[in-house]
């Protein structure tokens, strides 16, 4: 199984989208996650993200309706990369989306390790 994969999507925030993308990766990491983060700026490409688990919109680009993956608006981090609020809204998209290993699983791979 591929890592769970969030799409970044911001505008001329280039450097806000690489300190956030980071951030949230080393956040998330913490968390026990294994995820993959990619950017994107609308300005290079407008087409609606498809290849991702989660759309994390630093401005509103896209609207549901044209994206496939769920998405959350997160311009809070424009201002505050530890906004608490945006931070947890992130913490619950992301555990009702990542893969979830079963118990049996975990505990077979606990054994064999």
């Amino acid at each position: 199984m591929g890592k769970f994969h969030i799409r970044l999507v911001g505008g001329w925030c280039g450097n806000r989208l690489a300190m956030v993308q980071e951030h949230l990766d080393m956040l998330l990491a913490e968390k026990g996650y294994e995820i993959k983060i990619d950017q994107q700026s609308i300005w290079e490409s407008y087409a609606p993200p498809q290849h991702a688990d989660l759309v994390l919109q630093l401005m509103p680009a896209f609207s549901p309706d044209e994206l496939k993956p769920p998405s959350l608006l997160v311009h809070q981090f424009v201002k505050d990369i530890d906004h608490q609020e945006t931070l947890e809204q992130v913490f619950e998209a992301v555990a009702i989306h990542y893969p979830i290993i079963s118990d049996s699983a975990q505990a077979a791979s606990a054994q064999a390790g």
